[in-house]
């Protein structure tokens, strides 16, 4: 019997997990939720199509779980990962985890292992694209992978959306916007990602491709978008295909769907499960840029973590 316990099981993306769970009840018999906040703990959540009670998380509260999904931020979860007992696999949805915390497993990549006696990662949405669209490109050599990614609001939690909502309204009527949250206005703008980000990705980045010979490079911007990341991927190959090459390799990836839509955006990645694909195109010898998208609630997120469940189940990986 396989017991599953999620802690914050309202956050935006143990929400998805949670409905994953229940189209795929065969995985596992018994599901326990659990909160640290006093505004989530008591009140009702739904499990395989019943109102399930979100319980306070305690000292013996994982005795008997088999995998437990960790929702948040690492500063509130790493106390708990430390009392967790060995026989209970953790597997974190915690965008933050340093390397050396967790090992980072991105569903669709071949050749991962998961190790064990350690907590495995469902890394950032951001890593889990790339990675989709590097993996499939390996025949042509990469040698450099510049990327700028687009981090929509999502990302900051249910609070953080509905402050963007308020901020969007308030610019409309020529308010000041306020600020909570967010440290500034994230309504019709872009901000830039901050010193770290970008370098805290390429770490998780390089342990899932285990390709040294790569370099890489992330620039991370915050942009005032409700869901969805936008990825635009430069990359310089020790090979010269064609474009055509190109778009038929990533093509082939299960994952990846090809998009004819020319301005194609974040809106059109909402509630998807693939990688999507538009412009593809070559800008010099050995050198090409890439623009694509991924839902981070999905496949950046609940997606990829259930598929970690699946592999810990049957672990033909």
């Amino acid at each position: 019997m396989t017991v599953l316990a999620i802690v914050h099981p309202t956050d935006l993306v143990a929400t998805d997990l949670r409905e994953k769970l229940d189209q795929r009840q065969d995985l596992w018999q018994e599901l326990h939720l659990y909160a640290l906040d006093k505004e989530e703990i008591g009140t009702l959540a739904e499990s395989r199509g019943r109102p399930a009670l979100i319980a306070e998380l305690e000292e013996d509260s994982f005795d008997k779980i088999d995998v437990a999904f960790l929702c948040g931020d690492m500063a509130r979860l790493r106390p708990i990962v430390k009392a967790i007992p060995p026989r209970t696999t953790v597997v974190l949805l915690a965008p933050d985890a340093a390397p050396d915390e967790a090992h980072p497993v991105v569903i669709g990549i071949d050749g991962q292992e998961l190790p064990e006696n350690r907590p495995l990662l469902s890394p950032h949405a951001a890593v889990i694209g790339l990675a989709h669209l590097l993996h499939p490109l390996a025949r042509f050599r990469p040698q450099i992978a510049a990327a700028t990614v687009f981090q929509p609001v999502s990302t900051l939690g249910k609070d953080a959306l509905d402050e963007l909502f308020e901020q969007t309204r308030e610019a409309l009527s020529f308010q000041q916007p306020a600020f909570r949250l967010l440290p500034r206005q994230f309504a019709f703008n872009i901000l830039d990602g901050g010193d770290a980000a970008g370098s805290f990705l390429e770490k998780q980045l390089a342990q899932v491709l285990a390709a040294p010979e790569i370099s890489l490079s992330i620039e991370v911007l915050r942009a005032g978008i409700f869901h969805g990341f936008g990825i635009s991927l430069h990359l310089r190959l020790e090979q010269d295909p064609s474009a055509e090459e190109l778009r038929a390799a990533l093509g082939e990836h299960p994952v990846i769907e090809l998009a004819d839509e020319e301005l194609l955006g974040t809106i059109d990645v909402a509630a998807r499960e693939e990688v999507l694909v538009g412009r593809v195109e070559r800008s010099g010898p050995g050198a090409y840029r890439i623009w694509a998208l991924i839902d981070n609630l999905t496949r950046g997120g609940a997606t990829n973590a259930f598929g970690i469940l699946e592999a810990l189940r049957a672990p033909v990986f």
